[in-house]
């Protein structure tokens, strides 16, 4: 899914809510820092070091989005954080056996957060507008990205 898709994606979920769209994104961009760090897949600079530490420490604890529904939204971070730590442990081992029967859970589980905007959806339109999201971004994580053919080959060159 290319960026533009994904900032559509996120819009569409948040139902144009410009904070709640603001607290996704900047998420996100810490989410895939951190990935970037712990992957090393690319190299991460002072500069986007820092900006995702202002992010983490400033500008998300500042949205007034996040700072309403934080309560209700930190579990469901928490949550995503220790999936896709979870996931990376899976990857991470060595024994073939293990990681070959292992590798569907870690395709599904290194994508949690997704649930994250799929809670972020639920409060700003409800859960019958959370099941529809919920869908809607299961499918294009699952049939637009990465399939899960492309990841088992990506983890055999690691």
């Amino acid at each position: 899914m290319t960026s533009s898709e994904e900032n559509a994606l996120i819009k569409w979920a948040l139902k144009d809510d410009a904070c709640a769209i603001a607290c996704a994104v900047t998420l996100f961009e810490i989410c895939q820092t951190l990935d970037d760090l712990w992957d090393k897949d690319k190299p991460v600079s002072n500069t986007q070091l820092l900006q995702m530490m202002l992010r983490a420490m400033v500008i998300l604890p500042s949205n007034p989005f996040y700072t309403a529904n934080m309560q209700s939204v930190i579990s469901v971070i928490e949550d995503a954080i220790m999936q896709w730590a979870a996931a990376n442990d899976i990857e991470e081992k060595s024994e073939s056996d293990y990681r070959r029967e292992m590798a569907r859970v870690a395709y599904v589980i290194r994508s949690s957060t997704n649930d994250v905007l799929i809670k972020l959806a639920r409060i700003v339109g409800g859960y019958e507008w959370e099941r529809e999201v919920a869908l809607a971004v299961r499918e294009k994580v699952y049939l637009s990205s990465e399939t899960f053919q492309e990841y088992i080959e990506e983890l055999r060159g690691s």
